[in-house]
């Protein structure tokens, strides 16, 4: 089953009229096109993703596989989550941040036994009630819970569950689930994870072994499963073969200013140009960077949201770009800390940035 066109990615540009959700119970927030400022911080409308990116991604969503993204510190991994969330209007991005001593079930819920615990003693002692020590009460879903919830709305579900999942749509839902930084989590874990969404079934144990099944593998609100690595280890080939994979390289300069001008100066028209559409203190900052990310003698490697904080900070602070005079250069400099991430890089990136700032004005 293909999907419908409007749930084939895009990955660049404002999408009209769509809203976004950081987290359940956040305010709606939507930027009309018509929106000539800068997206807020991290805000996924900012969010360009390449060609090869995209393909990735509908691949996945066509196959109704996890998707596995690759790729250094900085480059746009969890975000991805957020955009795709936000391009299909999905609502929150059900997060998992995986550990070493992660378990696969702990995605779909875990129960708190020591509050259980407590809530007996406590009832013995007629300090709660029959109703506190119900068993739901101590169930807590993980992210592929939550999407197999949705997935069959409040009204599909056992009543016992739906008493304690009011906020749930009382319609079907589709949902975005982001397992980040796989490779810490223990050996085990990928494969594990893999025949848990393959099933998207789970069985509540201490809970009267209630059943929870969700959607079938071609139902179009099986949830889209985003699973980043750092590389950190080397993941199991069954796993690896159960997913579509794309790595994301470290941008170009051209997609750099891309981004720098979406992110910094909003998605409506482009500022005063100098180079790729950048004013000259930006354009110089991003020089500066492309020289900075691959220096063998910096201690902590910059990632791109490095050097989007510094330009952030930058274009909060007033600084237009067209000024790139001694005291405006001065006034980044006292900036450096948002790139520069141990006490021998300060002085490094420090002088790139003035010969980078001095290369503009010669030119």
């Amino acid at each position: 089953m293909t999907p419908t066109p409007s749930h084939t990615f895009v990955g660049a540009g404002h999408m009209p009229g769509r809203t976004w959700w950081r987290a359940p119970g956040d305010p709606v927030e939507d930027l009309g096109p018509a929106s000539r400022q800068p997206w807020p911080d991290g805000h996924p409308a900012a969010y360009v993703a390449a060609d090869l990116l995209v393909a990735a991604v509908n691949t996945a969503l066509i196959l109704r596989k996890p998707l596995l993204v690759t790729g250094k510190p900085g480059t746009g991994k969890s975000e991805l989550a957020e955009r795709l969330a936000y391009e299909f209007d999905l609502g929150a991005v059900l997060r998992f941040e995986a550990q070493s001593l992660s378990e696969a079930n702990d995605l779909f819920y875990r129960f708190d036994y020591m509050r259980q615990m407590v809530t007996t003693k406590l009832m013995e002692g007629g300090q709660a009630t029959k109703e506190d020590a119900l068993a739901m009460n101590f169930v807590e879903f993980g992210p592929l819970g939550w999407a197999v919830l949705r997935a069959l709305g409040r009204d599909e579900l056992p009543e016992m569950v739906a008493r304690h999942t009011s906020h749930l749509p009382a319609t079907a839902a589709r949902s975005v689930v982001l397992i980040d930084e796989i490779d810490k989590a223990s050996r085990d874990f990928p494969n594990d994870l893999l025949n848990g969404i393959d099933r998207l079934s789970f069985t509540l144990r201490e809970a009267g072994n209630t059943s929870i099944q969700g959607p079938q593998r071609d139902s179009a609100l099986r949830p889209i499963v985003v699973v980043t690595s750092n590389s950190e280890r080397d993941l199991p080939a069954p796993f690896l073969r159960r997913c579509v994979f794309v790595h994301i390289d470290d941008p170009t300069p051209e997609q750099l200013a891309a981004i720098v001008r979406r992110r910094v100066f909003g998605d409506q028209g482009q500022p005063p140009t100098d180079e790729d559409g950048l004013p000259p203190l930006y354009a110089g900052l991003l020089r500066a960077f492309v020289e900075l990310r691959d220096h063998k003698e910096l201690r902590h490697r910059i990632g791109t949201s490095e050097l989007l904080d510094l330009a952030q900070a930058a274009r909060d602070q007033g600084m237009d770009g067209h000024d790139v005079g001694p005291t405006v250069v001065s006034r980044l400099l006292g900036w450096v800390s948002a790139m520069a991430k141990h006490p021998d890089d300060r002085q490094v990136v420090a002088e790139v940035l003035r010969t980078q700032m001095a290369a503009g004005v010669r030119t």
